[in-house]
């Protein structure tokens, strides 16, 4: 795949090529300057911690799957896709099931 002049291996690195593609993305928006760096700073943010966090969602680790449910709950709140349905629910109600009420 090719975004711009760019090559892009989506395959190499999933968590962190498509992080790379958003942020080329956001580097040619029409934004201005000082959204375009803040964007950034989100990007570069997340490109940190996500092959992390993905570890600790495969451990299942408590906090993980909180905020991966915090995500389902904006999901739901998004306007409605045929592909997304029942989706947020689903996931949600997995990670309930999973996380101890204690």
């Amino acid at each position: 795949m090719r975004v711009g002049d760019v090559r892009v291996d989506l395959y190499k690195e999933p968590t962190i090529e498509p992080l790379r593609v958003l942020d080329l993305t956001n580097k040619a928006s029409a934004d201005n300057e000082e959204d375009k760096a803040i964007c950034h700073q989100a990007i570069l943010s997340l490109q940190e911690s996500a092959q992390k966090f993905i570890a600790l969602l495969q451990k299942k680790r408590p906090m993980a799957l909180v905020i991966l449910a915090y995500g389902c709950l904006l999901a739901k709140y998004a306007p409605y896709r045929w592909f997304m349905h029942n989706w947020p629910a689903n996931v949600t109600n997995s990670i309930a099931n999973l996380i101890d009420p204690e």
